[in-house]
């Protein structure tokens, strides 16, 4: 919506809000993770369309986040009682590897 009058400024700065679970596999969350996944490759192909605009596109993903919509992550003992392989997928960013509390 803002867009042309960024590129009208030959200025701007657009900022997407993803996730960690863009970048690594999910055998809980599939559909979100490639959702995320999407949300990166879209900031990508806005950075190379705006860009020759001076418009800057960035994506963050934050790790785990201790909220209800995570929560099939961090309170569910069968999914913390993985063996470590199958839990490297799905890891939180954190360095502790555990929830951020919101």
């Amino acid at each position: 919506m803002v867009v042309p009058q960024m590129i009208e400024r030959k200025d701007g700065s657009i900022v997407i809000v993803s996730s960690i679970g863009g970048l690594k596999g999910s055998t809980v969350l599939g559909a979100y993770a490639i959702s995320k996944a999407a949300d990166m490759q879209l900031a990508r192909n806005l950075a190379c369309e705006y860009g020759q605009h001076n418009i800057r596109v960035n994506c963050i993903a934050p790790g785990l986040i201790k909220t209800d919509f995570a929560k099939a992550l961090w309170d569910n003992p069968d999914t913390l009682k993985r063996p470590p392989r199958a839990r490297r997928c799905c890891a939180s960013a954190s360095p502790t590897r555990s929830p951020v509390p919101p």
